[in-house]
């Protein structure tokens, strides 16, 4: 989506927090003393850098908490370069914003692999070291007393004799940082991202290169966090590690974003539309006892995270469309949020079922040879052979069926043809080509999808957006990514959930969403692992048609299933496992009367 389309998009699904972004340039030409004045320039500020914060951090739900380490970077560089060198800070903040790209390189290209806490702990890590280095570059850094910047009033200086010309330049900085983020939330990067913050290993089966996704983000927001650095230098025109790059400054971004939104657009414009000019207010109301607006504004950020987690933006959508459904306009107008896939309503709960669509090398000469080739495929933990010498071919178009007891090596199979686990011996050939040592979202791209056997959806986007991942596979453009993933939804039977949160589906609408968010991808080979497991009678039945359709319309099928009815019924060809080896491979009914096969089922040596 370009530029222009998600800003207009953007505009139609938020008029109220555009105009409120908007108008607040207002604010400060409205308030005739400075006092208030400096909180309306702190409050676009602090705005635009929780938004570069978000751009990271909130998408994909990896917390860095040393974030403040690149507002530093970007204030000694265009400080240092206007007193040593006479540049203006204008010329001095992009570079400023250069080398925080170079250390976000640096740092993020050896961190972004680290999960959890140990991401976190280096963030700190990499904040504190930058904050010995500006203490001991007393050269350049001025040590622990700082730079002071001299009062040279001046367009080119970036100094000004009043605060209205800083609360431009802070709302300007503002309203870029957050059309950027609003250009990431409506675009292929967005949505992978926040794929990556709910399920990297999913999103990474369904085409999606974490770290090169994760790294661009988290570049992007040093650049723009820097930015902000520089601005912070010139309005207070006195730098001092503490100051500027101590834990204070990364804490009060964080919870910037987290009280209004992580992971949305205008949550930080919003937190920090609340939250600024109440931190201020308070710390110059409550002067009895020292800290004590520390201590308020602590217990109201408590009570938002006990309360709503979420932040305050994603509440005010449903009280707003709470409203719009009492006054006739329907909740999902309200919200901001409507799709046109979604705009069908109930009435589309059990739609005529399409074929979901040619896969996407369809229009490729055939292929002569077996679409999949498994050549003596070993898997071992430690002692344990998982999978021992295992040969097996896949033809084109057909629908194998994968079964054999528990722990027979089934899904560890189809985790080393996905790349989601190495190779311990042999290799794996698609269409030819050996796959063995790809990474997960090369194989995905190359063709192959898979469903898991415990479903992993992406909880907290919507159902269409879990399917939109998968579709950004194979198309770059936002708008086909829309069309292919709803075109996906109505051929599982879905397209009525489309705007609804995955987290709120049931096992079996799980099930289907798995299915979807594969189709979507376009494969040529589709594994799919106990997709009817759990599933009522009916659902079963209706499953079953859903696959059939699936490898009806071109798709190779592979799948995993232990209910013997929907095998004998849908698949032309059987491989049983047992202790990750093949034991028989042939036709559903020849397998059933197998004497071996019904030994490694019950452990009877006879069969009987």
């Amino acid at each position: 989506m370009s530029l222009k389309a998600a800003l207009r998009a953007s505009l139609a699904a938020h008029p109220v927090m555009w105009a409120l972004s908007a108008l607040s340039v207002a604010a400060p030409f409205a308030l005739d003393s400075r006092y208030y004045q400096d909180i309306a320039v702190m409050t676009f500020l602090w705005a635009g850098v929780a938004c570069a914060w978000n751009l990271y951090s909130g998408y994909c739900r990896r917390v860095s908490i040393g974030h403040a380490a690149f507002l530093g970077i970007g204030a000694y560089t265009s400080s240092a370069l206007f007193l040593n060198f006479g540049i203006s800070p204008w010329a001095g903040m992009l570079a400023g914003g250069l080398l925080s790209v170079a250390a976000a390189l640096l740092i993020g290209g050896s961190t972004l692999r680290m999960r959890g806490s140990f991401f976190v702990l280096s963030t700190i890590a990499f904040a504190k070291i930058l904050e010995v280095v500006a203490v001991t570059a007393k050269g350049v850094t001025g040590g622990s007393p700082g730079l002071l910047i001299p009062y040279r009033p001046g367009l080119a200086n970036m100094v000004f004799e009043g605060k209205l010309p800083y609360a431009l330049i802070c709302w300007g900085y503002m309203m870029l940082c957050l059309a950027i983020c609003v250009c990431v939330e409506r675009s292929k990067a967005g949505v992978r991202l926040s794929a990556i913050g709910e399920n990297r290993e999913a999103a990474e089966s369904l085409g999606v290169n974490s770290s090169g996704t994760m790294l661009a983000a988290f570049v992007a927001s040093a650049a723009l966090t820097s930015l902000g650095g520089s601005i912070f230098a010139q309005y207070f025109m006195f730098i001092e590690p503490s100051s500027v790059m101590g834990m204070g400054n990364s804490v009060n971004i964080i919870l910037l974003a987290i009280a209004g939104g992580m992971g949305t657009a205008f949550g930080p414009v919003l937190g920090s539309f609340i939250l600024t000019p109440l931190s201020n207010l308070l710390r110059g109301g409550l002067t009895e006892v020292s800290g004590l607006h520390g201590f308020v504004l602590g217990v109201i950020m408590i009570a938002v995270l006990l309360f709503r987690p979420d932040g305050i933006l994603p509440q005010l959508r449903i009280m707003c469309g709470r409203l719009a459904a009492a006054f006739g306009a329907g909740a999902g107008a309200a919200g901001g949020n409507a799709r046109p896939a979604e705009a069908a309503g109930p009435a589309a709960a059990h739609p005529a079922r399409p074929a979901p669509g040619p896969a996407r090398d369809a229009g490729a000469a055939p292929w002569d040879g077996p679409v999949l080739e498994l050549v003596s495929v070993s898997k071992s933990f430690g002692g344990l052979k998982a999978l021992n010498g295992l040969s097996l071919s896949v033809r084109e178009g057909e629908l194998l069926g994968l079964i054999g007891p528990n722990g027979s090596g089934k899904t560890t199979l189809f985790d080393c043809v996905t790349g989601a686990l190495p190779l311990s011996g042999g290799k794996v050939l698609f269409r030819g080509a050996d796959i063995s040592r790809m990474k997960p979202w090369e194989i995905a791209r190359a063709g192959i999808a898979r469903s898991y056997q415990v479903t992993q959806p992406f909880g907290g986007m919507s159902v269409l957006g879990n399917a939109m991942v998968g579709a950004f596979c194979v198309t770059g453009d936002y708008g086909e990514a829309e069309a292919a993933a709803a075109a996906s939804l109505m051929a599982v039977g879905l397209s009525h959930k489309s705007g609804a949160p995955a987290k709120s589906l049931n096992i079996g609408e799980r099930k289907k969403l798995e299915i979807a968010k594969a189709l979507s991808a376009r494969p040529s080979l589709l594994l799919l692992d106990e997709v009817m497991a759990g599933l009522t009678p009916t659902e079963v039945a209706e499953m079953g048609e859903i696959v059939a359709s699936i490898n009806r319309s071109g798709v190779t099928v592979v799948m995993i299933e232990h209910i013997m009815e929907a095998v004998t019924s849908l698949c032309e060809r059987v491989a049983v496992l047992n202790f990750g080896e093949k034991i028989m491979e042939g036709a559903p009914r020849e397998a059933l009367e197998s004497p071996e096969v019904a030994a490694a089922y019950l452990g009877a040596a006879d069969g009987s």
